[in-house]
């Protein structure tokens, strides 16, 4: 929904599978193209990288961070797991409490043009996914 929206590629790790290659197709995709960047950065250092291949190109930069609670999160990383029929892996409690830990909120000094923060909103999913959540979970 969007990528649609904003005319935007998607660049998913879960996808992509490693860092560097998400790096190296990111490069390529940035010169011509809105490329969104679907991967857990809790910090800076794993923000930089990214970061510096925008600027190199000029490009805006626009953190979008998604704030969630540890019920929300909880949610999500089951709904996740189900959709997609175990294929995506549920991520254990001992990983999300690391990720909490190590994350730092994205700030405009580390080169970001604009952040937006804002509470997951199940109108960023499709039609399909939607209507799965609303099955299992009271908004």
């Amino acid at each position: 929904y969007i990528a649609e929206k904003y005319n935007c590629i998607i660049l998913s790790q879960d996808i992509e599978k490693t860092r560097k290659k998400m790096e190296t197709k990111l490069k390529n995709l940035i010169k011509t193209n809105n490329v969104i960047i679907d991967s857990q950065n809790p910090d800076k250092k794993s923000r930089k990288n990214y970061i510096n291949i925008g600027e190199k190109e000029g490009t805006k930069i626009i953190a979008i961070y998604i704030n969630v609670s540890d019920e929300e999160a909880g949610y999500l990383n089951k709904f996740r797991t189900q959709i997609s029929k175990g294929e995506k892996k549920y991520v254990s409690t001992i990983v999300v409490r690391i990720f909490n830990k190590k994350f730092e909120e994205p700030s405009k000094e580390e080169g970001f043009n604009k952040i937006v923060e804002t509470k997951f909103c199940k109108n960023l999913l499709d039609k399909k996914s939607i209507d799965m959540m609303d099955r299992y979970y009271l908004w």
